[in-house]
């Protein structure tokens, strides 16, 4: 996914999605004006001898002390918080300057039916709908499951499909290439 996305593999880098260009009642842009990053999903690779990472990540969760970043501590109670505070600061600070990628949101952030760009093709991040959560991964988890069934059940037709009399599912299967028994019941051959 990192080459595909153009993310160089030796040097540091983070890596988040963009956030959709417009979702009614949110300005989801930073205080300068650019399109938002998510930190919802983030990829983050320190180069072998590198600090810059954790340097990074260290001056991000100081932001509210506004040590390095007067002003940040606006962010404590108010929307949006870290991520603004990642936005805000964090990614345009010169020391980190040409470590931060962004994967297009269409790839890595929102769902199928959500109303933006963000259709969640490689990665799905459901920020607004948690209840879509479980029935996502029962949909990812259960697309390669039925296709291995599918393909199964092809290669063990044989034993699945009578074609002389046209049943599916046949009671005792007739001796086969497949299973070499004669006889057996189905519910049985394929009993746990």
């Amino acid at each position: 996914m990192l080459n595909h996305w153009g993310i160089p593999a030796n040097t540091s880098s983070i890596t988040m999605s963009l956030e959709p260009i417009h979702v009614p009642g949110w300005d989801l842009t930073d205080q300068f004006g650019k399109q938002s990053q998510n930190p919802g999903f983030t990829i983050m690779h320190n180069a072998p001898g590198s600090d810059i990472i954790p340097r990074m990540l260290t001056k991000w969760a100081n932001c509210l002390s506004e040590s390095d970043y007067p002003g940040c501590a606006r962010l404590k109670k108010d929307w949006p918080a870290e991520m603004g505070g990642f936005n805000d600061y964090v990614r345009h600070d010169p020391e980190f300057g040409g470590i931060v990628h962004k994967i297009p949101c269409a790839e890595a952030l929102g769902w199928p039916e959500w109303d933006t760009e963000c259709k969640g093709l490689f990665l799905r991040h459901y920020t607004l709908e948690k209840g879509l959560v479980k029935p996502g991964i029962e949909e990812a988890l259960s697309r390669p499951i039925m296709a291995a069934l599918q393909e199964d059940m092809v290669k063990h037709k044989a034993v699945l499909f009578d074609e002389e009399v046209g049943e599916n599912w046949v009671g005792a299967a007739k001796e086969s290439e497949v299973t070499g028994q004669v006889g057996v019941e189905v519910e049985e051959a394929i009993a746990p």
